[in-house]
C-alpha cells in the first residue's frame, strides 16, 4: 500500500535533467513535471483518466497514515513530493502552509475536517475534467501543469502570486 512511497524520496530528489523544461521556469514547476511523468505510466505524453485516478488513490493511501480510510489534516499537511523544501528554500513557507490549508479544504467537502475517500475521489474526478482543456479524457503535459488544482495552488504560493 505504501508503494508511492518508493519513489517519492527519489523524486523530491530529483535532477531537475528530469523535467523536459520546456517552459518550466517558475518554482516548484520541475517537480512538477517530473510528477507527470511518473503518472504517465504508458509514456505517450498525456495522462489518462484511469492514470490519474490510480495516482490519486496511490497518493490518499499514502496520507492515510493511520489507515482509518480518511485523511485529517496532520496527515494530509505531513504528505508531501517535494514542493515544501522548495516552499522553504523561496522563503515561502507561511504561503505554502496557506496553499495546504485551502487545498484541504477543497477536498473536505463536508467540511468536517477529516478527508473521506469518497470526497477525495470526487475532487480527482472534478479536478481532471476541468483541467482537461480539449475534453479528450487525457491530460497533456501543459494541461497537468497549467489546470490541475494542486499543481496551481502550490506554484502559486511558491511564486508569490
Amino acid at each position: 500500500m505504501r508503494k508511492l512511497l518508493e519513489w517519492v524520496i527519489p523524486l523530491t530528489l530529483a535532477s531537475a535533467s528530469w523535467a523536459q523544461n520546456d517552459g518550466c521556469d517558475t518554482p516548484g514547476c520541475e517537480l512538477a513535471d517530473t510528477i507527470f511523468g511518473e503518472v504517465d505510466k504508458h509514456p505517450n505524453s498525456s495522462i489518462d483518466k484511469g492514470e490519474f485516478l490510480d495516482f490519486g488513490r496511490s497518493v490518499f493511501t499514502s496520507m492515510d497514515s493511520n489507515e482509518d480510510k480518511s485523511v485529517d489534516f496532520e496527515e494530509f499537511s505531513t504528505f508531501d513530493f517535494g514542493f515544501k523544501a522548495i516552499a522553504q528554500d523561496a522563503g515561502r513557507p507561511e504561503a505554502y502552509d496557506t496553499a495546504q490549508r485551502i487545498l484541504f479544504a477543497m477536498f473536505d467537502r463536508d467540511g468536517n475536517l477529516s478527508i473521506a475517500v469518497v470526497e477525495f475521489e470526487a475532487v480527482m474526478n472534478a479536478d481532471f475534467h476541468k483541467a482537461d482543456l480539449d475534453n479528450d479524457e487525457n491530460l497533456t503535459r501543459a494541461e497537468y501543469l497549467d489546470g490541475y488544482m494542486i499543481n496551481i495552488a502550490y506554484r502559486a504560493a511558491l511564486e508569490g502570486q
